[in-house]
């Protein structure tokens, strides 16, 4: 199992930077601006990821045309711009631009950034390597506590400039390792590409340009394309659409515990802001965890994916079931934070494990979009980003009970769990491996493309 820890480091900080930007602002809106129209505030914290579902599209279709290597660079460069317009001012329309230019570098960011990782490691490393990059979510943790002190301690100004050297730092990294003597690292052909090796074979190196290829930008190059020209057509399965689910709900569930809990806490218990906070730490720390040992356990023991996310889908549930039960209470009890502790575990390797699947599916179908594939995926979580607080909000507002926008979402991971374990049932992999017709007819060249060693 070969991990490429640079590139995954780079990805990682991807991850951490976006957080950050959008975790550090959460808790500095509210002290910046003085809106009095809630209309005008939810529409600071909405824009984000409403941007970003809108331009995942298109940023798929990109780094699959142009490919990765040539797209990765301008998520962390709209980052940048980000910062420096902080510097601007302290009004609600330099926010709003810091908000939009977030959405657009998310859109970029993780389907540029994932479909590296998943195109550069092979299945009993991808697992690892996506896990260990989606615990740039750390930020979560870290975001709001460390974006009040800084605005406290040197307004917006010392916020950007701490934020932008962050992204310059991390960019020019990016720059360094690409100019490197090693450079990034190089795609593992996929099944589609042994296959054109095998058809070149066969044909006597024949007619080389109808043959779809990998380019050194990590897209195809212009004789051909991936995904049989399909589109996003190609998502159109049962069992991708359960793994787009296992995103979505965990979270939906997570952006709305981040956006009513606290207000709840303070309200009911009169907590302080570190209290507030440190009760919101486990969950997100136990995602980390769970999530790195879910891509092990797929990658070294070989587990099912959509098993683990039918048993953390259920762990899910439970959880927020037995938060919502203990709302009510006069008095926080242990069993408000021992529930968010394991709705993070549950969080945690639904999330890696659905991830992880995505990847495998688009291996089994002969399919090298990861660009799409990861916009797609992108998709998923801003829409969890963004459904997940106005629904449970709504919910709020109309029965003016603290535990009813919890109980839906808990409710949801049932049918995710149970179309979960029917697609471990029923999952029988793609037509490249289930017909047999690309592995049985293989020669010597195609079965050393598809497994990554050289022919000779």
């Amino acid at each position: 199992m070969k991990l490429h820890y640079s590139l995954i480091g780079l990805v990682w900080m991807g991850a951490f930077l976006d957080m950050m930007y959008h975790t550090t602002l959460t808790s500095v809106l509210p002290k910046a601006l003085t809106l009095t129209n809630p209309l005008m505030h939810a529409l600071m914290f909405e824009i984000r990821p409403t941007v970003a579902i809108l331009g995942a599209p298109v940023a798929g279709i990109l780094i699959q045309r142009y490919g990765w290597r040539a797209m990765i660079y301008l998520p962390f460069q709209l980052l940048a711009i980000a910062g420096a317009v902080l510097f601007v001012g302290n009004n609600s329309l330099t926010y709003l631009c810091v908000r939009i230019l977030q959405g657009l570098a998310a859109a970029l960011l993780y389907p540029a950034g994932f479909t590296a990782v998943s195109r550069t490691h092979d299945e009993t490393a991808r697992g690892t390597a996506v896990a260990i990059a989606l615990t740039g979510d750390v930020a979560i943790i870290i975001g709001p506590l460390l974006g009040g002190l800084l605005y406290d301690w040197g307004g917006r100004h010392l916020l950007a400039a701490s934020m932008l050297a962050l992204t310059v730092l991390t960019l020019l990294a990016l720059f360094s390792q690409a100019n490197s003597a090693r450079g990034l690292p190089s795609d593992i052909p996929s099944i589609r590409d042994g296959l054109a090796a095998s058809t070149s074979h066969q044909a006597g190196q024949g007619d080389l340009e109808s043959i779809p290829q990998a380019s050194s930008t990590g897209g195809m190059r212009p004789g051909g394309m991936t995904g049989g020209g399909r589109g996003y057509g190609v998502f159109a399965n049962l069992h991708f659409v359960v793994c787009l689910v296992g995103l979505l709900v965990p979270w939906m569930t997570m952006a709305a515990i981040q956006a009513l809990l606290p207000l709840y806490y303070a309200t009911r218990y009169h907590l302080s802001a570190s209290y507030i906070g440190l009760l919101l730490t486990p969950p997100t720390l136990m995602e980390i965890i769970m999530g790195i040992g879910t891509g092990a356990l797929i990658d070294i023991c070989s587990l099912s994916h959509q098993l683990i996310t039918t048993i953390g889908g259920l762990l899910c549930s439970g959880s927020i079931f037995l938060l919502a039960g203990r709302l009510e209470t006069h008095q926080l009890d242990v069993c408000q934070p021992i529930a968010l502790t394991l709705f993070g575990a549950g969080f945690g390797a639904v999330e890696t494990s659905s991830t992880a699947f995505a990847a495998k599916f688009m291996d089994d179908h002969g399919i090298a979009d990861h660009g799409r594939l990861f916009a797609v995926l992108e998709l998923a979580f801003n829409s969890g980003l963004l459904f997940g607080p106005l629904l449970s909000s709504i919910i709020l507002f109309v029965t003016s009970d603290p535990a009813q926008p919890y109980v839906p979402l808990a409710a949801l991971y049932i049918p995710l769990a149970l179309l979960s374990q029917w697609s471990y049932v029923a999952y029988r992999g793609g037509p490249a491996l289930s017909s047999g017709r690309w592995t049985n007819e293989q020669t010597p060249i195609s079965s050393a493309a598809i497994s990554g060693r050289d022919y000779t």
